[in-house]
Protein backbone atom coordinates (compact mmCIF):
# COMPACT_ATOMS: atom_id res chain seq x y z
CA UNK A 1 0.00 0.00 0.00
CA UNK A 2 1.38 3.38 -0.96
CA UNK A 3 0.72 6.68 0.74
CA UNK A 4 -0.26 10.01 -0.80
CA UNK A 5 2.05 11.34 -3.47
CA UNK A 6 2.87 14.82 -4.68
CA UNK A 7 3.17 15.47 -8.39
CA UNK A 8 5.84 17.87 -9.61
CA UNK A 9 3.23 20.16 -11.16
CA UNK A 10 1.77 20.70 -7.67
CA UNK A 11 5.02 22.27 -6.46
CA UNK A 12 5.40 26.03 -6.79
CA UNK A 13 8.68 27.90 -6.99
CA UNK A 14 9.21 31.04 -4.92
CA UNK A 15 11.17 34.14 -5.84
CA UNK A 16 12.23 35.21 -2.35
CA UNK A 17 15.44 33.22 -2.73
CA UNK A 18 16.15 35.17 -5.95
CA UNK A 19 16.28 38.61 -4.34
CA UNK A 20 19.79 39.17 -5.71
CA UNK A 21 18.53 38.41 -9.24
CA UNK A 22 16.09 40.13 -11.53
CA UNK A 23 12.46 39.05 -11.77
CA UNK A 24 12.97 38.04 -15.39
CA UNK A 25 15.87 35.78 -14.37
CA UNK A 26 13.71 34.10 -11.73
CA UNK A 27 10.80 33.57 -14.11
CA UNK A 28 13.06 32.20 -16.84
CA UNK A 29 14.69 29.84 -14.33
CA UNK A 30 11.36 28.61 -12.96
CA UNK A 31 10.09 27.93 -16.46
CA UNK A 32 13.31 26.19 -17.51
CA UNK A 33 13.16 23.88 -14.49
CA UNK A 34 9.61 22.95 -15.40
CA UNK A 35 7.53 24.69 -12.79
CA UNK A 36 3.97 25.55 -13.75
CA UNK A 37 3.20 27.80 -10.79
CA UNK A 38 4.88 30.20 -8.41
CA UNK A 39 4.30 31.34 -4.84
CA UNK A 40 5.07 35.00 -5.33
CA UNK A 41 6.86 36.97 -2.62
CA UNK A 42 5.79 40.54 -3.38
CA UNK A 43 8.84 42.34 -2.07
CA UNK A 44 11.69 44.33 -3.58
CA UNK A 45 13.34 44.19 -5.99
CA UNK A 46 10.58 42.23 -7.78
CA UNK A 47 7.53 44.16 -6.58
CA UNK A 48 6.59 47.03 -4.30
CA UNK A 49 3.73 47.56 -1.86
CA UNK A 50 3.12 50.27 0.71
CA UNK A 51 0.14 51.76 2.48
CA UNK A 52 -0.66 54.09 -0.41
CA UNK A 53 -0.16 52.07 -3.58
CA UNK A 54 1.36 48.97 -5.12
CA UNK A 55 3.26 48.00 -8.24
CA UNK A 56 2.06 47.37 -11.78
CA UNK A 57 0.05 44.17 -11.48
CA UNK A 58 -0.79 44.07 -15.20
CA UNK A 59 2.88 44.06 -16.13
CA UNK A 60 3.57 41.41 -13.49
CA UNK A 61 0.73 39.20 -14.74
CA UNK A 62 1.97 39.60 -18.31
CA UNK A 63 5.44 38.46 -17.21
CA UNK A 64 3.95 35.42 -15.48
CA UNK A 65 1.88 34.56 -18.56
CA UNK A 66 4.86 34.96 -20.87
CA UNK A 67 6.59 32.19 -18.92
CA UNK A 68 3.47 30.00 -18.59
CA UNK A 69 3.47 30.38 -14.82
CA UNK A 70 0.38 30.72 -12.64
CA UNK A 71 0.49 32.56 -9.32
CA UNK A 72 -1.05 30.14 -6.81
CA UNK A 73 -0.02 31.92 -3.62
CA UNK A 74 0.88 35.54 -2.78
CA UNK A 75 3.00 36.78 0.11
CA UNK A 76 2.89 40.41 1.15
CA UNK A 77 6.19 40.75 3.06
CA UNK A 78 5.73 40.80 6.82
CA UNK A 79 7.77 40.66 10.05
CA UNK A 80 9.96 43.67 9.26
CA UNK A 81 8.79 46.79 11.14
CA UNK A 82 6.47 48.51 10.68
CA UNK A 83 4.73 45.86 8.58
CA UNK A 84 3.90 43.09 11.01
CA UNK A 85 0.54 41.89 12.28
CA UNK A 86 0.97 42.68 15.99
CA UNK A 87 2.45 46.14 15.58
CA UNK A 88 2.02 48.59 18.47
CA UNK A 89 0.63 52.12 18.32
CA UNK A 90 -2.62 53.46 16.89
CA UNK A 91 -1.08 55.13 13.83
CA UNK A 92 1.23 52.21 13.12
CA UNK A 93 -1.69 49.79 13.32
CA UNK A 94 -3.67 51.76 10.75
CA UNK A 95 -0.64 52.16 8.48
CA UNK A 96 -0.05 48.41 8.67
CA UNK A 97 -3.70 47.66 7.93
CA UNK A 98 -3.50 49.82 4.80
CA UNK A 99 -0.28 48.08 3.77
CA UNK A 100 -1.69 44.57 4.04
CA UNK A 101 -4.97 45.71 2.48
CA UNK A 102 -3.02 46.80 -0.58
CA UNK A 103 -1.33 43.40 -0.55
CA UNK A 104 -4.77 41.81 -0.65
CA UNK A 105 -5.83 44.07 -3.52
CA UNK A 106 -2.70 43.21 -5.51
CA UNK A 107 -3.22 39.51 -4.81
CA UNK A 108 -6.79 39.74 -6.09
CA UNK A 109 -5.84 41.83 -9.11
CA UNK A 110 -3.40 39.20 -10.30
CA UNK A 111 -6.05 36.50 -9.96
CA UNK A 112 -4.61 34.75 -6.91
CA UNK A 113 -6.94 33.45 -4.19
CA UNK A 114 -4.47 32.89 -1.34
CA UNK A 115 -2.33 35.36 0.60
CA UNK A 116 0.10 34.15 3.23
CA UNK A 117 0.11 35.74 6.68
CA UNK A 118 1.49 35.02 10.14
CA UNK A 119 1.03 36.25 13.68
CA UNK A 120 3.70 38.91 13.71
CA UNK A 121 5.31 39.29 17.11
CA UNK A 122 5.17 41.18 20.37
CA UNK A 123 8.15 42.90 21.89
CA UNK A 124 9.73 40.49 24.36
CA UNK A 125 9.76 43.18 27.06
CA UNK A 126 6.06 44.03 26.58
CA UNK A 127 2.81 42.28 27.47
CA UNK A 128 2.38 39.19 25.28
CA UNK A 129 -1.38 39.07 25.85
CA UNK A 130 -1.75 42.57 24.42
CA UNK A 131 0.31 41.61 21.37
CA UNK A 132 -1.90 38.54 20.90
CA UNK A 133 -4.99 40.76 20.97
CA UNK A 134 -3.50 43.17 18.42
CA UNK A 135 -2.67 40.28 16.11
CA UNK A 136 -6.14 38.78 16.49
CA UNK A 137 -7.87 42.06 15.69
CA UNK A 138 -5.60 42.78 12.74
CA UNK A 139 -6.18 39.34 11.25
CA UNK A 140 -9.93 39.64 11.79
CA UNK A 141 -10.06 43.01 10.02
CA UNK A 142 -7.90 41.77 7.16
CA UNK A 143 -9.89 38.54 6.77
CA UNK A 144 -13.06 40.61 6.47
CA UNK A 145 -11.38 42.87 3.93
CA UNK A 146 -10.01 39.87 2.01
CA UNK A 147 -13.45 38.29 1.79
CA UNK A 148 -14.68 41.21 -0.29
CA UNK A 149 -11.84 40.57 -2.76
CA UNK A 150 -12.23 36.81 -2.98
CA UNK A 151 -8.96 36.21 -1.14
CA UNK A 152 -8.32 33.81 1.74
CA UNK A 153 -5.55 34.48 4.24
CA UNK A 154 -3.43 31.42 5.00
CA UNK A 155 -1.61 31.71 8.31
CA UNK A 156 1.68 29.95 8.84
CA UNK A 157 3.29 29.38 12.19
CA UNK A 158 6.73 30.87 12.80
CA UNK A 159 9.76 29.75 14.82
CA UNK A 160 10.10 30.84 18.46
CA UNK A 161 13.19 32.78 17.34
CA UNK A 162 10.86 34.89 15.20
CA UNK A 163 7.79 35.35 17.40
CA UNK A 164 6.40 34.94 20.89
CA UNK A 165 2.84 34.56 19.58
CA UNK A 166 2.12 31.72 17.15
CA UNK A 167 4.89 29.16 16.75
CA UNK A 168 3.09 25.87 17.46
CA UNK A 169 0.14 23.95 16.08
CA UNK A 170 -1.92 24.59 19.21
CA UNK A 171 -1.26 28.33 19.06
CA UNK A 172 -2.21 28.35 15.39
CA UNK A 173 -5.45 26.55 16.13
CA UNK A 174 -6.23 28.93 18.99
CA UNK A 175 -5.58 32.08 16.95
CA UNK A 176 -7.72 30.87 14.06
CA UNK A 177 -10.50 29.90 16.47
CA UNK A 178 -10.44 33.33 18.11
CA UNK A 179 -10.41 35.21 14.80
CA UNK A 180 -13.32 32.99 13.75
CA UNK A 181 -13.55 34.08 10.11
CA UNK A 182 -13.95 31.81 7.06
CA UNK A 183 -11.29 33.76 5.18
CA UNK A 184 -8.52 32.86 7.60
CA UNK A 185 -7.13 29.32 7.24
CA UNK A 186 -4.04 27.47 8.44
CA UNK A 187 -1.04 26.52 6.37
CA UNK A 188 2.04 24.51 7.25
CA UNK A 189 5.49 26.04 7.40
CA UNK A 190 7.53 22.84 7.44
CA UNK A 191 10.57 24.47 9.07
CA UNK A 192 8.54 25.92 11.94
CA UNK A 193 6.68 22.63 12.21
CA UNK A 194 9.86 20.61 12.67
CA UNK A 195 11.40 23.16 15.07
CA UNK A 196 8.32 22.65 17.28
CA UNK A 197 8.63 18.86 17.00
CA UNK A 198 5.38 18.46 15.08
CA UNK A 199 4.38 16.39 12.04
CA UNK A 200 2.31 17.03 8.95
CA UNK A 201 -0.18 14.38 10.04
CA UNK A 202 -0.79 16.27 13.27
CA UNK A 203 -1.58 19.38 11.26
CA UNK A 204 -3.80 17.50 8.82
CA UNK A 205 -5.74 16.01 11.71
CA UNK A 206 -6.09 19.40 13.43
CA UNK A 207 -7.49 21.16 10.39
Amino acid sequence: MTGPTIRFEQIASQNQMYRLYSLSYFLHSAQAIGYRSIAFWAGPPHFSIDGVSYGDVRALKAAFDAHSLACTCWTTPALLPPNQFAIEGKEAIEDTFRYFSNGIRACSDIGCKLMVCNSGYGMRTHDRDEAWKRCREMLRRLAEFAQAYGVTLTMESLRPQETNLVYTLEQTREMIAQVDHPNLKAMIDTTAMRVSGETMWQWFEAF
